[in-house]
């Protein structure tokens, strides 16, 4: 067994390619070995509720401020953490919101 740390595409395909994956098989599966963190810098707490909502809808999460979820807060940074597959879904559900997150999806 072997425990792997790899941030570049051409990395995580190379290991694919030697475990001899279908060159299908590893266009599927690439976006959902490629993964992310993206730190956004105060998000409103109904922004940042929804953006936590769709993410964990879709295997991912949002790390937001406790007093985001109370309501104590009105604005908070959060950390979006997902794959690059999870990113694109989020991006098509974010363009429908309303409070700005479709703005986010552009």
């Amino acid at each position: 067994m072997r425990i792997f740390q790899v941030h570049r595409p051409q990395d995580i395909k190379q290991i694919m390619q030697d475990i001899r994956v279908d060159p299908y098989g590893i266009e599927i599966m690439l976006p959902k070995a490629i993964h992310y963190l993206i730190k956004m810098n105060s998000i409103s707490n109904i922004t940042a509720n929804i953006l936590k909502q769709e993410m964990l809808s879709l295997g991912g999460d949002v790390a937001v401020a406790r007093g985001c979820l109370t309501g104590k807060i009105k604005k908070t940074d959060c950390l979006l953490m997902g794959n690059l597959a999870q990113f694109n879904r989020l991006n098509q559900k974010l363009n429908k919101q309303p409070f700005g997150l479709n703005k986010l999806s552009e």
